[in-house]
């Protein structure tokens, strides 16, 4: 069984496990905990690793709208510690084999070449530019209930 391993330099790795085992077992590692998860192609891709602020941070940022359990922060905002590992299971929970490809796939689909602080930002600014238009009066009142205009226009 594949599962990607992220080091906390951000370079991934393909690890084996033994699918008779529990993730945690198969890592030597009780304390890990399900950090993420997004819904992926019927099946769920999870973010597994340690909320432990002693270890060292992790550059890899997750991809956005995970659902957490634990975390309220969105999930490529939030700061992650000490190794990740990537996993996927089917809906009954049963381990399935993944690829550093298909999880770039999930990434590049669920952040759609945009970041959402870019996607903020954006907001922010049409909503500064819509309010100094109102301010300033730079739009026209229209009552659309009034009759159409008889078109005198030579075409």
């Amino acid at each position: 069984m594949n599962i990607i391993e992220i080091n906390e330099n951000g370079c991934m790795d393909i690890i084996q496990i033994d699918k008779s085992k529990s993730i945690k077992k198969s890592l030597n590692n009780d304390m890990l905990t399900i950090l993420y998860y997004w819904r992926y192609d019927g099946n769920y891709i999870k973010a597994l690793g340690l909320d432990d602020q002693n270890q060292l941070e992790n550059v890899h940022k997750l991809p956005i709208l995970g659902l957490s359990d634990i975390f309220n922060d969105y999930s490529n905002k939030v700061r992650l510690f000490g190794k990740i590992y990537i996993y996927k299971t089917d809906i009954n929970n049963n381990l399935l084999s993944i690829s550093i490809p298909e999880y770039a796939e999930l990434f590049s689909l669920y952040n759609n070449d945009y970041t959402s602080e870019e996607y903020s930002e954006e907001e922010e600014d049409i909503n500064e530019s819509t309010e100094s238009i109102i301010k300033l009066g730079k739009y026209n009142e229209y009552n659309f209930m009034d009759e159409l205009d008889i078109d005198i226009n030579q075409y």
